[in-house]
């Protein structure tokens, strides 16, 4: 992760990284040590439990979710379209949504997250997430815009001179 990268870059600022996996959390946290980053820590875990069980509410400036794993497509070179996302009252983020339970369709994006982020949000505070996987970004803008303590989101566009890149590499327009 660019964990270690962000805390050196921003020193005034208090970071806290969750790492789903352990491995990559214990790399992170090394890497930390190593640079000697008083100002990060990393936590392994869940994302929707770390915001739930151990940031107080209403402390978070800001959210970053760098890359996440969407959901898995199916249909070759073509994405599929985006399934509805789950009800705003579905708790778990694996079970009881548009994707099997336990499958790696589950996502960590989830109904409960965003309930978690919000009271972890300072009031102004801002949730920021990164996907390069248009679909998937369409599937978090609608679940956002319907959540009550973050939609509508405004101007929210690619810029406009984005392109879209296929997995070959060539431009497929704007």
């Amino acid at each position: 992760t660019s964990h270690p990268a962000q805390a050196a870059a921003a020193p005034g600022v208090q970071w806290v990284g969750v790492e789903l996996m352990a491995r990559r959390a214990y790399a992170t946290a090394a890497r930390l040590a190593l640079a000697a980053r008083a100002n990060a820590a990393v936590v392994a875990g869940g994302a929707a439990e770390a915001l739930e069980h151990w940031i107080p509410h209403g402390t978070l400036e800001s959210i970053f979710v760098n890359h996440p794993e969407p959901p898995q497509q199916s249909g070759g070179d073509a994405p599929a379209p985006p399934p509805a996302f789950p009800a705003a009252d579905t708790r778990s983020c694996d079970v009881d949504g548009p994707f099997p339970a336990g499958s790696e369709a589950s996502h960590m994006l989830c109904p409960r997250l965003l309930d978690a982020a919000a009271s972890a949000l300072a009031p102004r505070g801002t949730l920021t997430i990164v996907t390069d996987n248009l679909w998937y970004a369409q599937l978090l803008l609608a679940a956002l815009e319907g959540h009550p303590r973050f939609g509508p989101v405004e101007g929210c566009a690619p810029p406009p001179d984005a392109r879209r890149v296929s997995a070959a590499g060539a431009e497929a327009g704007g």
